[in-house]
């Protein structure tokens, strides 16, 4: 299966009658005692984070629904090579810690570099 076809079954479930994930895109991710890579999507009140599990790990995608209700401020960096850090802190303490690329290594997602950039530009408005 390719990373554009993956990328609509991981969010399928997530979803709420009437609601579309728009701007996916794939990276890694740091929250609470979740580690590793995800693919991450974007719908108007929250951050869809479906992460997958490691390759000697049996267990499902672990799925996340975050409100953008609650984030309090965010830090956004760029790094070498198209490469962005986005930290994002949450009104109970909790900071999710996201990094991406602008192309993906080892695969192929035909919108990556767009919609990665699109969500650093709307965490953006979260800066301090």
């Amino acid at each position: 299966m390719k990373y554009n076809d993956l990328k609509e079954l991981v969010f399928k479930e997530n979803l709420n009658p009437g609601e579309f994930f728009r701007d996916p895109f794939y990276g890694m991710i740091e929250y609470k005692f979740y580690n590793g890579y995800a693919f991450f999507a974007m719908l108007d009140d929250a951050l869809l984070v479906s992460i997958i599990p490691a390759k000697d790990d049996n267990d499902a995608l672990i799925s996340l629904r975050l409100p953008l209700s609650e984030i309090t401020h965010t830090e956004v960096k760029k790094r070498i090579f198209g490469q962005y850090t986005v930290d994002i802190y949450f009104e109970d303490g909790s900071v999710c810690k996201t990094r991406a690329s602008k192309k993906m290594v080892g695969g192929r997602l035909d919108c990556q570099e767009e919609s990665m950039m699109n969500f650093v530009d709307f965490m953006s408005r979260y800066n301090k």
